[in-house]
């Protein structure tokens, strides 16, 4: 649940107050680049209202303004409950296949300690967002958020100014890289581009938010960097970041590492071609089986499926008009999807001839790999691409007239 009001005041009087910190003449004589102004200058007030619509709390903790959505609209929470064994009201003969199924969406990070990152790197992930966190299987979706919306959400996020500027020397990189070293921040964290971080075998909640260190450089400025690495729960008593004990120093040397640290190009991410049609038959009960039911329907079914909330596909959520998409019954299927106020095919042929729902699957490969199509949202929404496999059965069960 939301930490309260309360405690996010308070997380956001602690940022503002280290933002009006003079910086340290010492470390600091001229200002460097990321001492600059904020280039995102949005409407906080608008920002609020955006965290609504597009339905933020539904994963998020520590919204600002937000109260916690009912059960059946807690996608987090409810995921949660049902890995735990503890989701109230659940037919019990039903729950060990649920807990089975239920593999994302079982955390998210706070948005209460959000006002620590820089505005302007949250504005651009916003827009298009990518894996920040290696052990979590899901990520930020794509959403509808065009650059208006992106400016008055982070300004939201992010309110005030930005904190004082604060130098790192590169000469600090090599201590840094030594204290993450002997404090095994390996156990949680990557740092993609250079040498592993060891540490010790774990996993959990704090594991899987974890974030890979190598973009701290692009989400922090200096200032707030450090201000965190010293003591996290100083933002969020429930951060999962536990205490560092760090002095200011060692967290500074921690941060040079962070920011100077030479790190090899990020992967280049190819996007598959689609497996050629199987040879064999296959039927709507074999797609629905490997594909709808395991995956689709709990955002594109009948609203009868989930307590009356047909899903963000369905009725509508996370900022979408509702589509009429139902993956639940071969006849949902046939029914198509809403857009412009019509009913169109799933199976309408895109540019290239490609049928549309076997687009966007396709899709999600491309913005995995850094290049979205325009006009096109890639299913499913914040998860990893389905196995080509399935793309493949799914494309021979149409092309073959889509037998029952």
């Amino acid at each position: 649940m939301s930490p309260g009001k309360p405690v996010l005041r308070g997380a956001l009087l602690a940022l503002l107050a280290l933002a009006c910190e003079a910086p340290d003449e010492a470390t600091a004589p001229d200002p460097p680049p990321s001492a600059r102004p904020w280039r995102t200058e949005g409407s906080e007030a608008r920002g609020r209202e955006l965290l609504a619509r597009y339905e933020c709390n539904r994963c998020h903790e520590g919204v600002p303004g937000a109260v916690p959505p009912p059960r059946e609209k807690h996608c987090v929470g409810c995921h949660a409950a049902i890995a735990d064994g503890t989701l109230e009201g659940a037919p019990p003969a039903a729950l060990p296949g649920w807990r089975a199924r239920v593999r994302s969406l079982r955390e998210a990070p706070s948005l209460a300690v959000s006002a620590r990152f820089d505005r302007d790197a949250l504005a651009a992930f916003l827009r298009e967002p990518h894996d920040l966190r290696p052990e979590l299987r899901a990520t930020m979706p794509r959403l509808a958020i065009d650059e208006r919306d992106a400016a008055d959400l982070a300004t939201a996020l992010v309110p005030g100014p930005p904190p004082a500027p604060l130098a790192l020397s590169p000469a600090d990189a090599p201590r840094g890289r030594a204290i993450l070293e002997a404090r095994a921040c390996g156990s949680c964290h990557r740092m993609g581009g250079a040498p592993a971080l060891p540490g010790v075998v774990a996993e959990g909640p704090a594991v899987r938010l974890a974030p890979d260190l190598r973009h701290a450089r692009a989400r922090y400025r200096p200032r707030a960097l450090v201000a965190w690495l010293r003591d996290p729960r100083r933002f969020d008593p429930h951060a999962r970041m536990p205490p560092t004990g760090l002095g200011e120093e060692e967290a500074r040397a921690v941060a040079a590492h962070l920011f100077h640290a030479e790190l090899a190009p990020a992967p280049v991410v190819e996007v598959p071609a689609r497996l050629p049609l199987l040879a064999r038959p296959v039927t709507y009960t074999e797609v629905d089986r490997r594909l709808f039911a395991p995956l689709c329907r709990h955002c594109h079914g009948d609203p009868s499926f989930a307590l009356g909330d047909g899903g963000p596909g369905h009725t509508g959520g996370f900022g979408f008009a509702a589509r009429g998409i139902d993956l639940a019954s071969v006849e949902g299927v046939a029914s198509g999807h809403l857009r412009d106020g019509r009913r169109r095919s799933l199976f309408a042929p895109t540019e290239d001839g490609t049928p549309f729902i076997v687009a966007s699957l396709m899709a999600r490969y491309a913005e995995v790999a850094g290049a979205p199509v325009p006009g096109l949202r890639g299913m499913p929404l914040g998860l990893p691409p389905v196995p080509l496999e399935d793309v493949q059965l799914l494309e021979t069960w149409i092309a073959a007239g889509r037998p029952e």
